[in-house]
């Protein structure tokens, strides 16, 4: 039965007992980093550049490696986070460093997708009440201080929301894996009273 002991207990032995697959994890993450780099360094050469500059069309053209690389990255991002919990949830999978490129990869990234569509939605949502308790607060008051009160603390409530919301669901990540769906209530059932040590293992 998976747990959340397992997962963790799993997930801090990878280095121990899978050191090679992290080598290879590693060399990878590292390989894409610096073509990023450096594709930020040929952008900003770029944009000093006066004829550039004043193009709008070369900066964009400037721009685009980035963002493919960007975009490469993350992808790349979740096969390797793919392949970190294979080691763990199915150590017997074999092949090159646990790395696959499949359906347990598509549905970690509709899940990257679906999170990042309800977390959009909910910040937008939350900016909005916040915006709206921010103009009361101006019109009930004569200074300014009401307002950037009510900013900050409302921008601190909507971090603690978007945390505890990201904890909570981070075990859908590997029971969408383990399971092969997408999986969202149980990783919320079993991370129920653990969100410290979700927390402090995160």
């Amino acid at each position: 039965m998976l747990s959340v002991g397992r997962i963790l207990e799993g997930a801090f032995g990878l280095l121990r007992e899978r050191y090679v697959a992290v080598a290879v994890w590693t060399g990878i993450y590292l390989a894409g980093n610096i073509a990023l780099m450096l594709s930020f360094g040929s952008m900003f050469g770029a944009a000093m550049n006066p004829a550039v500059a004043t193009d709008p069309s070369a900066v964009i053209g400037a721009m685009i490696p980035v963002y493919l690389i960007s975009f490469v990255m993350g992808l790349v991002g979740i096969v390797l986070y793919a392949a970190a919990m294979r080691a763990v949830l199915r150590p017997d999978a074999g092949g090159l460093a646990y790395l696959r490129l499949g359906m347990d990869e598509l549905r970690l990234l509709g899940l990257v997708i679906l999170f990042g569509i309800v977390g959009f939605v909910l910040m937008v949502g939350f900016m909005i009440l916040i915006s709206l308790l921010g103009v009361g607060a101006a019109m009930g008051s004569q200074s300014s201080g009401g307002t950037v009160i009510v900013m900050i603390v409302g921008m601190i409530a909507l971090f603690a929301v978007m945390l505890y919301f990201i904890v909570r669901f981070s075990l859908a990540f590997p029971l969408t894996l383990h399971r092969g769906r997408i999986t969202l209530g149980e990783a919320w059932r079993l991370s129920r009273g653990r969100f410290w040590t979700l927390f402090g293992a995160a």
